[in-house]
């Protein structure tokens, strides 16, 4: 199982095309790698100089200066246990003479390049053992200077025995220096005499866990101390064992130091197991009775602007009663503790000024647990605290603070996994949707499910009214902010978001010097957003939350609304897109169906002409057009009229096609159909594609709707300055007769007047009538026509002809 812990990899070799690469591959193969680089290894060397927290170092055979032999060498002098893995090219260097010179691990360039997995492996393994082995050393650290003034032996060994740790008591005992003894084998401490009972008890422990054995201690002048050793192993928190920890002591005086170390390292395991911020406090108390011997204790912690004691032992409730709480703008011991980060001693507890009453006789010693809250422990003024209880307090407060730290850690990437796994159901989610509103409340519910972001609340931009319009909203915004309305151009924080493009949190909205975004900011029963979050979603809005809490938002709570707001932003613009596609081709749709009707038409007027060649009357003629219209999609009724001589009304000459019943208003006086003397007053044509909302047809209307007309166009229909009446035609649906169906209704129109004109002059010439013709010669010279002229008189010439049929 991998650890949640974050590795620092450093990669060193002069050849960046290398380098570069295998830092992009080896990153993501495990997600607690964080690589960084170096082409030169003085700059590396400067890095471990400076502290940064390495966990592994991988070297190239690259290095010129100084080459990887002198690098490694450099390196372990700096740190020795720091885990070193070399990298070579071909036969030029042997990995097994780097992992001789102490590097932990080495590998063929060409093997890491084609397998880079081995590589991170091996760094994994290697970066895992030196901190479980850093920190046993950094928690014993803590130990030191308490330890160092006993007189037992305190010592941790990794599994093989090698010595991690030990007091000053190993020290003075055996006469070695701590760098004299780092250069020891475990057994060159105990005769040879003594070392099979050595080997069988390291056996033992890592078998059972435990051991308890008797053995001679060997000085560095040869002489032997008698000492009974116990030991037992320690654990991560896989609970692999990666240690051993125990004490050396004599006979006569092992027991009571032995309690106390026990207690103090069981109690550091206790806390590491905890899971919870309570369980820790918990734990942190019940160890101040037997670690100082202490009955009244308790912790406080940090919660919403408060120290609130979250545990107690019996003996301070009996003696304190209820605990006070202590808001974090009081001026009282804890809370200077707190602030200060410096233990405060207050000699008699009833002094204290906070309206809480205390049973006198006692003294309170106030002990930071770094930013999470402090210890409070309670001491009888005729039974002070010793400074060997102090210092083990304070070992004890160090790992609580530890525990607290990795429970925080622990917490931030358990809640990093779930907020990445459940964004993933969200980008699903997005995907499958494209409607803007529907996008919003995902979002919404999403940050106060994933997020924990209880008062959320998205605005979307409308581009018809240029404001950003609240769309979606989790229940507690109302309870924060009070309702919602759209925003403008003058609307705070919100606007300067959005325009700005960039996120904006307000830690404290109370605090001089801070604006809120909204007038007020106040929601139900007072509420105060006192945290205010801003996160634009690319150009198609904003992201809202609030707390009521100051500093409520965490830099993982940005990062992952703004995480949420990019992936909605996608979806937006993906619904953009496919609503411009669709609008897109409902258009080519409409275009092609207009197409597809103008085909239609034509062929049907290609018909009409034929018919009209054919056509001897004009009643045939007209008939013909009516009849051969309606066949055309949506086209209901036709017919052709023209206006009276003696009514001046129109009269229908002829029709076709369902509800002819319309002509009894339709072709009513010009009053109340006005449509027709308009079209032959201007000679064009007239369309009414809406016949519900057209005022035009008011008188009729009723009467168009209940036949199931819905538009009509009506086209004059003339030849040569020859009126011939005019041509109407009702459809079945509005905004049917387009510019350029109406073009070709108008062409048709004037081939059925000519059509007309044709067939009534045919008539005439077959009828036997008599025909007067007018004639103008302007330009005629002959002695008649000057003579016409000089007179200012008209010539009159008649010309009979019997037309015989």
């Amino acid at each position: 199982m991998e650890s949640d812990k974050s590795h620092r990899i450093l990669l060193v070799d002069d050849d960046s095309s290398f380098l570069q690469p295998l830092a992009n591959r080896l990153e993501p193969l495990r997600v607690s790698f964080d690589v960084h680089t170096e082409t030169d290894p003085t700059a590396a060397l400067d890095r471990l100089e400076d502290g940064d927290d390495i966990d592994c170092v991988v070297g190239g055979n690259q290095l010129s200066n100084p080459p990887l032999p002198e690098f490694l060498h450099a390196v372990r002098n700096r740190e020795s246990r720091l885990p070193f893995i070399g990298l070579v090219n071909g036969a030029e260097t042997d990995p097994s003479e780097l992992i001789e010179a102490g590097a932990t691990n080495a590998f063929q360039k060409s093997t890491v390049q084609e397998h880079p997995e081995r590589l991170a492996t091996a760094v994994h393994d290697d970066a895992e053992t030196y901190n479980d082995r850093q920190q046993l050393r950094e928690g014993f650290e803590f130990l030191d200077t308490v330890l160092g003034s006993l007189d037992d032996v305190v010592y941790v060994t990794d599994t093989d025995g090698q010595p991690i740790y030990w007091n000053d008591a190993a020290h003075r005992i055996t006469g070695y220096s701590s760098d004299e003894a780092r250069q020891l084998d475990m057994l060159d401490f105990f005769p040879e005499d003594e070392h099979d009972v050595v080997l069988e008890a390291l056996d033992t422990v890592l078998e059972t866990g435990t051991v308890t054995f008797e053995v001679d201690f060997l000085t560095k002048q040869g002489r032997r101390v008698r000492y009974e050793f116990s030991g037992t192993t320690l654990h991560d928190q896989d609970g692999e064992v990666i240690g051993i920890c125990g004490t050396g002591r004599n006979v006569a005086q092992r027991y009571s130091y032995e309690q106390t170390l026990h207690a103090l390292l069981e109690t550091t395991q206790d806390l590491f197991d905890a899971t919870t911020r309570e369980e820790i406090a918990d734990v942190a108390v019940r160890a101040t009775e037997y670690i100082v011997d202490n009955p009244l204790s308790a912790v406080y912690l940090y919660e919403d602007e408060q120290l609130v004691p979250v545990s107690t032992t019996d003996e301070a409730r009996e003696v304190v009663g209820e605990l006070p709480v202590y808001g974090v703008k009081e001026d009282t011991p804890a809370v200077r503790a707190f602030y200060t980060e410096t233990a405060e001693f207050v000699e008699h507890a009833a002094d204290i000024d906070d309206t809480h009453t205390r049973t006198s006789g006692w003294g309170v010693l106030y002990l930071p647990l770094g930013e999470y809250g402090v210890l409070a422990l309670g001491f009888p003024r005729d039974d002070p605290i010793t400074a060997m209880d102090r210092q083990l307090a304070e070992i004890l407060v160090a790992n609580t603070a530890a525990a607290l730290d990795r429970h925080r850690g622990e917490r931030t990437i358990k809640k990093r996994e779930e907020m990445l796994e459940t964004l993933h159901g969200t980008t699903r989610e997005l995907i499958q949707t494209t409607d803007r509103d529907e996008i919003a409340e995902i979002i919404a519910a999403d940050a106060d499910d994933v997020l924990d972001l209880t008062a959320a609340a998205v605005f979307l931009w409308d581009d018809a009214s240029g404001e950003l319009r609240p769309v979606a909203q989790t229940e507690e915004v109302e309870a924060l902010f009070g309702p919602l309305s759209t925003v403008h151009e003058l609307g705070g924080s919100i606007w300067k978001t959005f325009v700005d493009g960039e996120t904006t949190v307000i830690n404290d909205a109370t605090s001089e010097g801070e604006q809120t975004s909204f007038t007020g900011a106040t929601g139900r029963d007072g509420k105060i957003a006192r945290s205010q979050l801003f996160v634009p979603i690319g150009d198609f809005g904003i992201f809202i939350s609030g707390s009521t809490r100051s500093d409520a938002f965490s830099e993982t709570d940005i990062e992952f609304a703004e995480l949420l707001t990019s992936n909605a932003a996608t979806a937006l613009e993906r619904a953009r897109r496919e609503q411009t596609l669709e609008e897109k081709d409902q258009q080519l749709e409409a275009r092609n169906e207009e197409l597809r009707r103008v085909n239609r038409l034509n062929s049907i007027i290609r018909t009409i002409n034929r018919g009209l060649i054919q056509a001897n009357s004009r009643s045939e003629v007209q008939q013909l057009v009516c009849e051969t219209l309606t066949d055309v999609d949506h086209y209901r009724f036709t017919w052709i009229g023209e206006e009276t001589a003696v009514r001046d009304e129109y009269t229908p000459l002829a029709f076709a096609g369902e509800g002819q019943g319309i002509l009894d208003q339709a072709s009513g006086d010009r009053e109340t159909t006005p449509i027709p003397e308009r079209v032959q007053e201007r000679g064009e044509p007239i369309v009414v594609n809406d016949i519900h909302r057209d005022r035009r047809v008011a008188a009729w209307r009723k009467a168009a709707l209940n036949r199931g007309f819905r538009s009509l166009v009506c086209l004059p229909l003339r030849c040569d300055g020859h009126e011939y009446g005019f041509l109407e035609i009702y459809a079945d649906q509005p905004q049917i007769f387009t510019d350029e169906e109406v073009t070709v209704l108008s062409e048709l129109a004037t081939q059925i007047a000519n059509a007309i004109d044709a067939v009534e002059r045919n008539e005439a010439l077959l009828s036997g009538r008599e025909t007067e013709l007018e004639f103008e010669f302007p330009d005629i010279d002959d002695p008649l026509s000057r003579l016409a002229r000089d007179a200012d008189a008209t010539i009159d010439v008649a010309l009979r002809k019997q037309v015989v049929g």
